[in-house]
């Protein structure tokens, strides 16, 4: 019997500027309502909010509201939300 060969792909946010993997072959781009990654078989279960430190400080002092719509929004809809 041949193995069924499973394809792997990271569905990056729309919205994301810069994304962490770069390769067409891997990746989806699709809107995100909850972080900017996750994967086909995740989705709508487990996402991932990439931020760097400064981007992070913003989004906890000035765009504090914004930031905060999404992790309610995460917890409303059962969706583990990881920031890195």
């Amino acid at each position: 019997m041949a193995t069924e060969k499973k394809e792997y792909k990271i569905i990056i946010d729309t919205r994301e500027q810069k994304p962490r993997w770069g390769s067409k072959d891997a990746t989806i781009r699709q809107k995100l309502d909850v972080g900017d990654y996750s994967t086909p078989f995740l989705r709508g279960k487990s996402h991932a909010e990439r931020k760097s430190p400064n981007d992070l400080y913003g989004s906890i002092i000035q765009g504090h509201n914004r930031f905060r719509r999404m992790i309610e929004l995460a917890r409303d809809e059962d969706i583990h939300l990881k920031v890195f």
